[in-house]
């Protein structure tokens, strides 16, 4: 493999992915290897960092972003649809 340009933020993101992933299999090899347990049990509960209140306020933030990006897109496709029906008319109008 050959190396990432630094600068390349999306290349160099997923080659951090693809390291952490290659190390992640390694260790869990190993650790079934070893007999080395590295599941939780199905009825293991973990303290959550973040509390819902702010889990839904960052769902809530994300939904908007997105409608967001959906209003936008659908304004652009809009202008685009707009300005294609206006070349078609012009253009009927000069073939007549």
């Amino acid at each position: 493999e050959g190396y990432v340009d630094v600068h390349d933020d999306l290349k160099r993101e997923v080659a951090f992915y693809d390291n952490a992933m290659e190390a992640v299999r390694m260790a869990r090899s190993h650790c079934e290897n070893a007999g080395i347990p590295f599941t939780r049990p199905e009825d293991f509960f973990a303290e959550m960092i973040k509390t819902d209140d702010h889990m839904a306020k960052i769902k809530d933030r994300l939904i908007f972003e997105t409608k967001k990006i959906d209003a936008v897109e659908r304004r652009k496709s809009n202008k685009e649809q707009t300005v294609m029906a206006k070349e078609r008319a012009a253009h009927r109008i000069a073939e007549k």
